[in-house]
């Protein structure tokens, strides 16, 4: 795998029947990652971690008692929240949903018919002067 863009180096075979190398990303899923595919690398990561807080801090992410910030997209502005994964609702923007959610839920919640997706918040940028 190759730094953070999760690319895997594979082969392809010549009709020779020489392997060289090739920098084709690889599409197939993750087997360990396909109980949450929705969800993002980091925050993943997160839920494998025997120190999350200490993960979090190192990864930018905000963390406090058992639980992170996430932005959860929602089908439709229309769309509800979901419910049932512990979550602190803090503001919600059309389809976008900021919480707070127990780590112990993010694969859950990523994994609902009802989420497209569950990342962490884009860091906040200075007003230019």
């Amino acid at each position: 795998m190759v730094g953070s863009m999760g690319l895997a180096l594979g082969c392809a075979v010549s009709p020779a029947g020489t392997a060289t190398p090739s920098l084709t990303p690889s599409l197939t899923a993750s087997p360990v990652k396909a109980g949450c595919p929705n969800l993002e690398d980091r925050l993943y990561q997160l839920t494998l971690s025997p120190d999350p807080a200490a993960l979090a801090a190192r990864s930018n992410l905000f963390y406090s008692q058992g639980r992170v910030r996430v932005v959860i997209e929602l089908p439709s502005a229309e769309s509800p929240a979901p419910s049932g994964y512990g979550l602190t609702v803090e503001s919600r923007a059309q389809a976008l949903v900021q919480a707070l959610v127990p780590v112990d839920a993010l694969c859950a919640l990523a994994a609902d018919p009802l989420v497209k997706s569950v990342r962490a918040p884009l860091p906040r940028l200075p007003l230019s002067q």
